[in-house]
């Protein structure tokens, strides 16, 4: 057997690669993979790229999508700033000019203004040393406990924005921008505003999950890739040219959106993505605003005709999908599509060439907002149309009370069936005769068995399970996955691993999890 130190390059950094890679989510996960440089020097050579070619500000992990919890800090460290970074440790190791990306983690302060000072004193003194910077990836979030403090603060707006300009400044090779935050803050708007002002231009790649608007004075002929949240006043929004974006995300912070920042040539009433292969139209609700189930509108505000000539992936989260939506994606070689939200709300993808996709995912509720007899209705339509021999079928279900009838279901095209409820019928199994050509099943049951405490009861429980499944089903299952709560979970074990092996013996996987 082959001892490691003799494995060529390549085998080494792919180990190093899988090692590091949530080394750069926070402070102290990147001080772990240190000791990798320590071992030999041929490591230390081939591993110091990957380890010191990101510089991080901050101590909390990056949070994209919720507000940091309160028991994630220490209550000592909740109304102060944790100045801390690797910035000093990779200058004094002389690999300054291996940093291409800067990352600015949670602070979690009263006041924004602290870290902006601090992550412009870590910046602005080591920009000599710093030249290599290619991507800024900052943000900011607040602890619960902090919300309502410091969201308006016009004294100090000025100092924020002559920050970014000096960040901008030291980094002027920026092409890259993520600018994150869960809480409105004069401060960091006026921050975000002026760094995105003076970067936009030559910014390939770009993301503002900030709650307001970014400013029409932006504007970009270069971006390839992204990132729109929260944009969703007609008069404040960028002018991006389309025709170089290959990825977009859109998501409104309220209810509706204006594709007018995409109107680049104004002698045209076309706005023409011409290298664009990915689209994702999100209506969920970001920020401290509460989700509600209205779905947003994503379409035209004004006579703008829209035309995405390569665009293979669409995917639609929480969004009106009307005829009118649909309609822009007519002419589309899509081969992917993910779609979530209410099930009346799909009959709009019959206009679309389902039959040359590969992949179709489809979210929905059964019990909300139609009736049991409609959501089959609707589900049958959609599904018994399917070119099986192409075509990926992906179906997420989430239960509201009543279970689903096998009955009444006729999907004999699905291939993937993912279902979400305090307590699933069967665990699924009673399902499984209707769907011929089913190949994955996920069931997600975190309240069975609540009133099942002992192994007694449980017994009593699975028992009729066992003699009703006692036989092999013929079907083509070959992966199965089960969530439970983690209280019910080394109880159900052996009993739920029983019952699949007997009736579905050929699984090549089979998980439980909580």
């Amino acid at each position: 057997m082959a001892v490691i130190s003799s494995l060529p390059d390549d085998i080494i950094l792919d180990i190093f690669g899988i090692c590091t890679s949530d080394a750069y989510s926070c402070l102290e996960e990147w001080k772990r993979v240190l000791s990798v440089l320590a071992v030999c020097r041929r490591w230390r050579a081939l591993a110091a790229p990957m380890v010191y070619c990101t510089a991080i500000i901050g101590n909390g992990p990056v949070i994209e999508s919720s507000y940091a919890k309160d028991d994630e800090f220490p209550p000592d460290t909740r109304e102060k700033c944790n100045y801390s970074s690797n910035i000093d440790l990779v200058i004094a190791n002389g690999y300054g000019w291996l940093v291409e990306h800067v990352v600015t983690t949670q602070m979690p302060v009263q006041c924004y203004l602290q870290p902006l000072r601090y992550i412009k004193r870590m910046l602005c003194t080591h920009a000599s040393q710093l030249t290599g910077v290619r991507v800024l990836n900052m943000s900011f979030c607040l602890t619960m406990a902090n919300i309502g403090l410091d969201t308006a603060d016009h004294e100090h707006r000025p100092e924020a924005a002559q920050i970014a300009r000096d960040i901008a400044t030291s980094l002027p090779f920026v092409d890259s921008v993520f600018l994150r935050s869960m809480l409105e803050s004069d401060i960091l708007l006026s921050f975000a505003k002026t760094l995105a002002n003076i970067y936009f231009g030559q910014l390939k790649e770009f993301e503002w999950t900030i709650p307001g608007n970014i400013g029409s004075e932006c504007t970009s002929a270069k971006l390839e890739r992204c990132n729109l949240r929260h944009a969703n006043n007609e008069q404040n929004l960028p002018l991006i040219c389309p025709r170089q974006l290959e990825r977009l995300f859109i998501a409104p912070f309220s209810e509706s959106f204006s594709w007018r920042c995409f109107h680049f040539d104004k002698t045209v009433n076309t706005v023409a993505f011409d290298n664009l292969q990915s689209l994702v139209l999100s209506g969920r609700r970001a920020g401290i605003s509460v989700e509600d189930d209205r779905p947003v509108s994503l379409v035209n505000s004004q006579p703008l005709e829209l035309m995405f000539p390569r665009l293979v992936h669409l995917k639609i989260n929480h969004v009106a999908v009307t005829e009118k939506t649909m309609a822009m994606f007519i002419g589309s070689p899509l081969k992917v599509i993910d779609i979530d939200g209410p099930i009346d709300n799909m009959e709009a993808l019959q206009m679309l060439k389902l039959r040359s996709l590969d992949a179709l995912h489809v979210s929905t509720w059964f019990g909300f907002p139609v009736s049991d007899n409609e959501f089959y209705q609707k589900s049958n339509v959609m599904f018994q149309n399917m070119d099986l021999a192409k075509l990926e079928t992906t179906l997420a279900v989430n239960i509201d009370g009543n279970q689903l009838d096998p009955a009444h279901l006729y999907w004999p095209y699905l291939t993937i069936l993912r279902l979400c409820s305090e307590y699933v019928d069967e665990f699924g199994l009673n399902l499984v005769p209707q769907l011929p050509n089913l190949v994955h099943l996920t069931v997600y049951a975190f309240s069975a068995g609540e009133e099942e405490s002992d192994e007694a009861s449980l017994q009593s429980m699975f028992s009729p399970l066992l003699a009703r499944y006692s036989e092999r089903l013929h079907s083509k299952i070959t992966s199965v996955r089960l969530a439970f709560s983690q209280d019910r979970l080394q109880l159900f074990d052996a009993l739920v691993t029983r019952l699949f092996q007997q009736c579905l013996p050929e699984l090549s996987s089979f998980k439980i999890t909580n």
